[in-house]
Formats: C-alpha cells, sequence, structure tokens
C-alpha cells in the first residue's frame, strides 16, 4: 500500500490591507472567529477565603450565621469584589463558576450525642429574580470532628451577590461551636 507524504503547514502571511473587502473569504471568517474568541475570553476571576476561628450558633433549632464576615480573602481577582464587611462577593463577569465551602465543626461535647450541621450557598440574583439557595448537612458526633463540603457548578451573571452562612443543631447543646471554614470561587467558563 502506499502513503503520500506529508504537506508541511505553511500559514500566508498576514494581509498587508486596512480594508477588510480585500480579504478573501476565508481569511475574513477566521479573523472573525479569532475576535469573538478574544471578546469571550475575559480576566479570570478568583475567590478564595479562609476563617480558622469562626463560630456559629448551636441549639435545638438551625440559626444560620454568615460566615467569613471581617475576614480578607487570601486570593481575590479582581481584587474588589469581596465586601468584608458583610461577607459578600459580588460577580464581576458572566460566566459558568465552580463554588465550594467546606467546614469542620471541631469537637464541644461528651461523646453521647448525634449533632447536624449545614452549609449555605445563597446567590442573590441581580436581576432581581427570587435568591437562590443551595444547602447541604452532615450529622456526627458531638466529640469527634465533623467535616461538611458544599460544591456546586453554576451560571452567573455580573452582578449577582455570593454569600455562605453554616448552621448547627444539637438537642442539648447551646452556644456557639467552633468551625474553620474555606470558601473558593473560580470561573470555569465564559457564558
Amino acid at each position: 500500500m502506499s502513503t503520500s507524504l506529508p504537506i508541511p503547514y505553511q500559514p500566508a502571511p498576514p494581509p498587508n490591507t486596512d480594508d477588510v473587502s480585500e480579504l478573501t473569504r476565508y481569511t475574513y471568517d477566521e479573523l472573525t472567529r479569532l475576535a469573538q474568541g478574544l471578546i469571550n475570553l475575559q480576566q479570570p476571576v478568583a475567590l478564595t477565603v479562609v476563617d480558622n476561628n469562626a463560630t456559629i450558633p448551636i441549639g435545638p433549632l438551625p440559626v444560620w450565621e454568615r460566615l467569613f464576615v471581617g475576614i480578607t480573602p487570601e486570593w481575590a481577582v479582581p481584587s474588589n469584589t469581596w465586601n468584608s464587611a458583610t461577607a459578600e462577593w459580588t460577580n464581576p463577569q458572566d460566566g459558568l463558576f465552580n463554588m465550594s465551602v467546606v467546614m469542620e465543626v471541631q469537637p464541644f461535647g461528651i461523646g453521647n450525642k448525634d449533632y447536624y450541621a449545614g452549609l449555605r450557598i445563597t446567590v442573590v440574583k441581580a436581576t432581581g429574580a427570587p435568591d437562590v439557595v443551595y444547602e447541604v448537612t452532615d450529622s456526627g458526633v458531638d466529640d469527634f470532628p465533623l467535616g461538611v463540603t458544599l460544591v456546586i457548578a453554576l451560571p452567573l451573571y455580573k452582578g449577582d451577590v455570593v454569600y455562605f452562612e453554616a448552621a448547627a443543631v444539637h438537642e442539648n447543646q447551646t452556644g456557639t461551636v467552633d468551625v474553620d471554614a474555606l470558601a473558593q470561587i473560580t470561573r470555569i467558563s465564559a457564558a
């Protein structure tokens, strides 16, 4: 069986004109696709915020406490998207985002009771649509650390506001418990 020799790829030089009407249809289409791709390739968006000294309420009924209030993020691109006073992140660009929040509740009891801990991600829509809440709970025994993780991928629009909350429910314990918390937001795709 005979095979042909490969033809080396040799791109043509760029057109030496400012008049797009002189471009071939193929070249014009390729340059248009490149321009559209560059428009969608915007600056990266990322946030990492950590709180190793947080407390959340615990009692017989869930009381949701906002996480990361007063915390400066370890990573925020662009830097003006995080409000430390309210612990809210404002989305600067449309796109698909990966969000994760992880919390570890420190042991606080004598090991005789199960309890529940929960995490929530709330998205306040810039369009005025109803808020969207994503929630997860897990249970454990009060003398062991309990880890709770919530990971989602969702589309967000410019101006949407995101915040994180946590709560713990225990039959006998009231007051607060110590937690370590980490939240990350990353834009993974253009709109």
